[in-house]
């Protein structure tokens, strides 16, 4: 049915109170010289799209008819000065394609995102970001502040300034801290250290499945006086014997140092882009 232009202060399809709307509430609109008020039940179909036994929504939009003239841009255009869209919904929305956003989005609540979020402008959160799954960055990470987690697992090289530095909570003045910085090798080393008298030195037991023992070091330092002291071996893979060469007792603080098994010789200088 084709329907010619009519001009009127109201349309109504379907009925007025079985849509809740009540004389009250359509009063302002009456007496307005524009008026421009629509009450439809629904569902609403706009556009070329089919019709299921089930309606999809309550207003369900799909392209132009071909005979309409241009075709639309998009769905649904919203100019607003204010705000563009309030929904107050257990769901708000649902997504299943790629959503473009230009500006800014503040988000009031929790955020649950399911599927991949492509991003390439700033986000800015002045809130918690709580993630219960993985979290795939393909560019840099910048954090101006505080960057607590629980455990880090990097696998690659982590690039910062020249020298490690981080804080601890001071042992002795309450309130203040420490600011230590890492020392810093080619090689991934493990030690332990500690003071002995006996020419015997137990190494960790986990030390047979973390280090290559032939890379051990051993470092003495007589205490009290003067000994001639030198590493002599490493007895079943475990234990470090020690020596004094004037058959004197030992009376020692030590270091000793290996590197760890699963390391990989690399490049200690290598130019941009090699890495």
């Amino acid at each position: 049915m084709n329907i010619p232009v009519i001009y009127g202060s109201r349309l109504v399809v379907g009925s007025e109170v079985s849509a809740g709307v009540t004389k009250v509430q359509t009063k302002p609109f009456d007496l307005s010289l524009l008026g421009g008020l629509s009450i439809l039940n629904g569902p609403v179909q706009m556009g070329v799209a089919p019709l299921s036994p089930a309606p999809l929504g309550t207003l369900h939009v799909g392209p132009m008819s071909p005979t309409s003239g241009p075709p639309s841009i998009a769905g649904v255009h919203i100019a607003h000065p204010a705000i563009g869209m309030n929904v107050l919904a257990p769901v708000a929305a649902n997504f299943n394609g790629i959503v473009n956003i230009s500006g800014f989005r503040n988000t009031t609540g929790v955020a649950n995102e399911q599927s991949v979020s492509n991003k390439n402008g700033a986000d800015i959160k002045n809130a918690a970001n709580i993630g219960n799954s993985n979290t795939v960055f393909n560019g840099n990470v910048r954090v101006n502040g505080t960057f607590t987690c629980d455990a880090v697992k990097v696998q690659g090289s982590i690039n910062t300034q020249p020298w490690k530095k981080f804080d601890i909570v001071h042992p002795t003045k309450e309130g203040w801290k420490l600011s230590h910085v890492c020392p810093e090798a080619p090689d991934p080393e493990v030690y332990v250290r500690g003071t002995t008298k006996s020419n015997r030195i137990d190494l960790p037991d986990y030390w047979r499945g973390l280090v290559d023992l032939d890379t051990v070091s051993v470092h003495l330092t007589p205490i009290g006086q003067w000994q001639s002291l030198f590493f002599e071996k490493i007895e079943w893979n475990k234990t470090v014997i020690i020596k004094n060469a004037d058959s004197g007792p030992i009376n020692c603080s030590y270091q000793i140092w290996a590197k760890t098994k699963d390391w990989v010789d690399h490049k200690t200088e290598y130019k941009e882009g090699e890495e």
